[in-house]
């Protein structure tokens, strides 16, 4: 039996799963049309930059313990951060597949839950420093 929850069926391409706190989901998305599966751990909220820099410090430790190599995107213009791992060249539209794809989405679905649920409940943004101070001065600005 697996520890995840989905939400209510939609028609959207992708489906959320909590992970015990507000601000971060796991989604597992099927890409029909472009041919790929994936699955996203998501960071949200005001604090969203601060987790996934946190998060990106244990780079090599969490692509380790998922065993493969992520996509890892701070998206500085959005208001989100995400981690991802996709299956791409897949055939969504053909059903005698799709056992295969739901058995690699539950797999690395349950594996990102216990990867990452456990680092959410004690991620702690004001434990982030960023590397690179703020510039005291705005050069656009007269002196």
């Amino acid at each position: 039996k697996s520890v995840l929850r989905s939400q209510k069926p939609s028609t959207d391409y992708w489906t959320n799963f909590a992970l015990g706190r507000s601000h971060f989901t796991l989604s597992a998305q099927v890409g029909m049309r472009d041919g790929y599966i994936g699955v996203t751990f998501v960071m949200t909220g005001p604090n969203a930059k601060a987790h996934y820099h946190l998060l990106e410090q244990e780079h090599d430790i969490i692509e380790r313990e998922i065993g493969e190599h992520l996509i890892w995107r701070e998206l500085p213009q959005y208001k989100q951060s995400d981690i991802s791992l996709y299956q791409r060249e897949v055939t969504p539209t053909k059903p005698e597949l799709w056992n295969n794809y739901h058995s690699w989405l539950r797999e690395k679905l349950e594996t990102f839950y216990n990867v990452f649920a456990h680092r959410v409940r004690t991620l702690d943004a004001t434990k982030y420093i960023p590397t690179h101070a703020p510039s005291s001065t705005n050069m656009d600005e007269p002196q």
